[in-house]
């Protein structure tokens, strides 16, 4: 916590951006914010988990706007590794002004629990705005995904180590302001394989942000996964996460 503390004390010290003479209508800008959660329970059962994250965007372009996002998820439940999760994310969204815009997405997860070595994947598609009024905006948006995954078999598994697939991109993301100092943000993936729509992967991810200064907020994240096909020797198809903790932003 003293971390997090001495981070958020150095940025609220900086100088907030302020328009130029003669700026008459909002330009692109520069986002950059950091995630930091950690929780521990000691009971019959042990559980650690922590989350960081780093992440860059650029908003208000006329051309495109694109950011990037780098995760790790860890945790540990009675001396062994329960979550160890590492990933990456690079997205553009071309003339982002428009109701209508093509975008293109690109991913690298390695996920060892899972018997995950690496999944890299790239989508092209576009997207419509449903809702925008403001900063808040809904987007429902459709593509096609091309990926590969890397996968660390069981000794005498007779699956492929290595599996490259097709698939549909379907996705939802919705932020809004509920009140004033409160904002909801959700991101939902669909992505079916073209070939057999069974083989699918599901992800959502809903975070409630409620601001304590400018550039410092508490927030409070949900994440699900779902693989119905899971590598090899991998029981479980969900994945659940709750966590609560700091959220820094720099505009």
């Amino acid at each position: 916590m003293s971390v997090q503390l001495f981070l958020a004390a150095t940025l609220a010290a900086l100088p907030p951006n302020a328009p130029g003479p003669g700026d008459s209508t909002p330009g692109p800008r520069w986002r950059f914010g950091g995630e930091l959660s950690f929780t521990d329970m000691r009971g019959n059962k042990a559980l650690s988990l922590l989350v960081t994250a780093v992440e860059a965007r650029r908003t208000g372009g006329r051309l495109i706007d694109f950011g990037g996002r780098w995760e790790i998820r860890y945790g540990r439940s009675n001396g062994a590794a329960a979550v160890e999760t590492y990933a990456a994310a690079l997205d553009g969204r071309l003339l982002p002004r428009g109701a209508v815009s093509p975008f293109v997405t690109g991913s690298v997860v390695r996920d060892p629990v899972r018997n995950l070595s690496v999944r890299v994947a790239a989508a092209l598609g576009a997207g419509v705005d449903l809702v925008r009024r403001g900063d808040d905006r809904v987007t429902l948006g459709l593509g096609m995904l091309q990926d590969y995954e890397a996968r660390a078999l069981p000794e005498g598994s007779a699956e492929p180590a290595e599996v490259s697939l097709t698939r549909f991109n379907l996705r939802l993301d919705a932020s809004a302001t509920l009140r004033d100092g409160v904002v909801a943000e959700h991101q939902s993936l669909l992505e079916p394989a073209a070939d057999d729509l069974g083989d699918y992967r599901l992800s959502s991810k809903t975070s409630v942000r409620v601001l304590l200064s400018r550039r410092l907020s508490l927030q409070t994240t949900y994440t699900f996964d779902r693989d119905a096909t899971p590598p090899p020797g991998v029981e479980f198809e969900d994945d659940r996460t709750l966590s609560a903790g700091l959220r820094v932003a720099i505009d």
